[in-house]
């Protein structure tokens, strides 16, 4: 018990987990897919259409509200021509594709195709918006883009495993730091 009363020393993390270029590529190509990502508070989606966007890496998700106990996640993008629907936060009662004028329910289900008879062999019921993988912890909406986080009430710190990086891109310390606080060994 002592032992977790102990101030702990601050990490010194690496100026090119700022500024590297190389760095910020494979966080997005070996990181973010795989660990929860606080796309937003709850309280910031009170009412049912209330949204925001959150991007990662290159994609961008909608986090909104679709009645008084859930919260969703899509990905920010029309399957026909791959526009962003969204941008920001507001509240909405469908989205809403500028391209071709198509709509989505807050479902994220196809709401209405302008001229549908143009698109031959339209199947609607997999043209819909693409869901992601939600969960809520410490009242943060947390999104994960390709749903291979296990749902869990601890934070993740990133893993040098799941990175595959050098030592030095996350320090010993820095883990060190998170086993303390946590009470985790994790080497």
């Amino acid at each position: 018990v002592a032992a977790a009363m102990r101030p702990i020393e601050p990490a010194l993390i690496p100026i090119e987990a700022y500024t590297s270029r190389d760095y910020a590529e494979q966080e997005n190509r070996k990181l973010w897919g795989k660990v929860w990502q606080a796309a937003c508070r709850v309280e910031e989606l009170p009412k049912v259409g209330d949204y925001v966007t959150y991007d990662i890496g290159e994609e961008s998700i909608i986090v909104i509200r679709t009645d008084a106990d859930t919260i969703n996640g899509y990905y920010n993008v029309c399957l026909h021509r791959g526009r962003r629907l969204m941008e920001g936060c507001g509240h909405t009662n469908q989205f809403y594709c500028r391209f071709h004028g198509w709509s989505f329910a807050l479902d994220g289900s196809v709401r209405a195709v302008p001229d549908e008879k143009m698109f031959y062999a339209l199947d609607k019921d997999n043209c819909g918006l693409r869901p992601v993988v939600l969960d809520e912890w410490n009242k943060k909406a947390n999104a994960s883009k390709y749903g291979m986080v296990p749902r869990t009430s601890e934070p993740i710190l990133p893993s040098k495993k799941i990175l595959k990086l050098e030592e030095d891109f996350i320090p010993r310390q820095l883990q060190r730091d998170y086993d303390k606080t946590f009470g985790h060994n994790r080497h």
